[in-house]
């Protein structure tokens, strides 16, 4: 008898950008809950060390209409309220 689908035998994350970030940090937890972690991981363009350092980019960013500089500032100090 033969079953078509989706056994859950192995189990891969991918993510782009900020899913690739959502993917490392599910796969972390994985880790610190002791559960199944994936069989393998495809995290794409993810930045997985943001600094607030000033550069070309972070200048543009200050007029970002999507990401504000003052998200990203509270962002990076912790504070998410």
């Amino acid at each position: 008898h033969c079953v078509s689908g989706w056994t859950g035998e192995r189990v891969c994350f991918a993510g782009d950008s900020a899913g690739g970030n959502i993917v490392l940090s599910t796969a972390l937890r994985a880790v610190s809950y002791e559960i199944q972690v994936p069989d393998g991981i495809v995290a794409a363009y993810t930045p997985t060390l943001v600094q607030y350092t000033p550069s070309p980019a972070r200048l543009m960013s200050m007029i970002d209409p999507l990401l504000p500089v003052g998200i990203l500032t509270r962002c990076l100090a912790g504070r998410w309220y």
